[in-house]
């Protein structure tokens, strides 16, 4: 039978052997490529379909899918705006074109802020 000195020794042993405790890294962000964008949109339009199949009398039914589907579209049509995979209006990652949208929206509040 080993005693309590033996068993610490071992679990020590056990643990030098593992190497130091270090900080947890975090991942890198994800990539997205066109093909993710495809599937992102056939997740949209079936949460949709679901949606509009639903016979229940509760509006919000399979709301939350279709909301969380919409996120994720929105998040990888703007890394791929950001990195010039995907055309359409977003402001260049060298910040010298803006788009229409975001120009005259800029232009909007600049002009109600000044009254």
């Amino acid at each position: 039978m080993a005693t309590g000195k033996q068993l610490k020794a071992a679990i020590l042993a056990r643990r030098a052997a593992k190497g130091p405790r270090k900080k947890r890294t975090r991942p890198k962000p994800r990539q997205y490529t066109i093909a993710d964008l495809e599937r992102a949109r056939d997740r949209v339009a079936a949460a949709e379909r679901r949606i509009d199949n639903d016979r229940t009398n509760n509006p919000n039914r399979g709301r939350a899918g279709l909301e969380r589907a919409q996120l994720e579209l929105s998040v990888i049509e703007s890394q791929l705006r950001l990195r010039g995979l995907l055309g359409g209006t977003a402001i260049k990652p060298d910040g010298v074109r803006w788009s229409r949208a975001i120009s005259s929206r800029w232009r909007s509040r600049s002009w109600q802020s000044s009254i």
